[in-house]
C-alpha cells in the first residue's frame, strides 16, 4: 500500500448571466472548495474509498481534476441569478422594471376561483 495525499483545491469561475426578476445582465464569479485523497493508480487508502467518490488517482504520473471540479461547480452552481437580493422584478402586466419605479398597473388582481370570498369580505 503506496502514500496518499490530502488535496485542497479552490475552482472559481467567471461567467454573465441574467437576473431571473429583472433580466438585466449580471456579471459574477462563483467558487467552489473541494477535498480529494489523491492515491497513485490501484491503490486505494482504504475500503471507504472503494466508490471513488473521495480519491483522485495519479494515472502515468498525471493528476486529472477536470472532471472533478467540473462536478463540483455543477452541484453547487446557483439556480437562478438576482441582480441584487431586493430585486423587485418586472411588473406582470405592462413589463416595466420595479426597480426604477413604480408602474400604474391595478396591483389588487384576485384569482378568480377566491373571488366569492372577496365578495363576502366587500358586505
Amino acid at each position: 500500500m503506496g502514500g496518499y495525499i490530502r488535496l485542497t483545491a479552490k475552482v472559481s469561475v467567471e461567467y454573465d448571466a441574467e437576473c431571473a426578476r429583472c433580466l438585466k445582465s449580471v456579471h459574477r464569479t462563483f467558487a467552489v472548495e473541494f477535498e480529494r485523497t489523491v492515491v497513485n493508480q490501484g491503490e486505494l487508502v482504504n475500503q471507504e474509498d472503494d466508490d471513488g467518490d473521495d480519491y483522485i488517482e495519479i494515472v502515468d504520473g498525471k493528476l486529472a481534476l477536470e472532471e472533478t471540479a467540473a462536478e463540483q461547480l455543477m452541484m453547487e452552481f446557483p439556480t437562478k441569478e438576482l441582480c441584487r437580493e431586493d430585486c423587485k422584478g418586472l411588473c406582470p402586466k405592462c413589463g416595466r422594471d420595479l426597480n426604477t419605479g413604480e408602474c400604474g398597473c391595478v396591483k389588487k388582481e384576485i384569482d378568480p376561483r377566491l373571488a366569492i370570498l372577496q365578495k363576502l369580505l366587500e358586505k
